[in-house]
């Protein structure tokens, strides 16, 4: 993997034909965790509370704890390809955030188990004291990673 790909889980197909997700409803929520661990594809039931232990620290105004995506949509790009997207997210450079930020997990905080939906590279370990972090979706979706 490279700095800002992202992944499905395996799950996402089958919790979605079991309408476990409604991307046009459900808080879709990222969750930045440690590069002490390293989440793959075909992880069986994946959920923010598998990776909640390896959470960056939240002690700090510039990310006090998950983000809450805007935005969020998958959009058919051709007959066999599908793309998740949201809006950019924006985390301005504070001198008590976090230093070792490696992945960010995309979860629905809606449904009751907190199901992880996939993972995105962040190249890590990033650092949000040394300067900004922009996460920006491109054009075929997730994700286009700017650390200043």
């Amino acid at each position: 993997m490279a700095r800002g790909d992202f992944t499905l889980f395996g799950e996402f197909g089958r919790d979605g034909f079991a309408k476990q997700h409604d991307l046009s409803t459900d808080v879709i929520s990222m969750g930045i965790i440690t590069t002490a661990v390293t989440p793959v594809s075909s992880q069986t039931d994946p959920k923010w509370g598998t990776y909640s232990a390896n959470e960056v620290s939240t002690d700090d105004s510039q990310y006090p704890g998950p983000i809450t995506l805007t935005g969020v949509a998958l959009t058919t790009v051709s007959s066999l390809v599908t793309m998740f997207d949201s809006s950019a997210i924006e985390l301005t450079q504070n001198s008590s955030a976090f230093t070792d930020a490696g992945w960010g997990i995309i979860y629905n905080n809606s449904h009751s188990s907190d199901l992880a939906i996939g993972f995105l590279d962040l190249g890590g370990p990033v650092d949000l004291t040394a300067g900004p972090i922009t996460i920006t979706p491109n054009s075929s979706g997730w994700a286009r990673i700017t650390v200043s």
